[in-house]
């Protein structure tokens, strides 16, 4: 039985509506299912590069302890040098 109360024509006005409010929502729950994605390959690049930071802290304390031995080194073998000249 139609609704006295409307308008002809208001019911497939509405039934429009309806679908079209549909039809966004469901794209706004593609578009937010994309975004989650993004965040989660996100937050795996952040871990990455922190253990990436971890490393290349780790290395320049090594190349800094190898360039403080080769100075080291370089001192005694120049005065290996000079003892053996004389």
């Amino acid at each position: 039985m139609p609704d006295p109360s409307r308008m002809p024509g208001e019911t497939a006005d509405l039934a429009e509506m309806v679908a079209g409010l549909r039809a966004a929502n469901a794209r706004l729950r593609e578009l937010l299912a994309g975004r989650d994605e993004l965040i989660a390959e996100l937050r795996v690049q952040v871990a990455e590069a922190g253990e990436l930071r971890e490393q290349v802290g780790q290395l320049r304390r090594e190349v800094a302890d190898l360039a403080a031995r080769v100075k080291q080194n370089s001192k005694n073998s120049s005065r290996h040098a000079r003892i053996r000249m004389c």
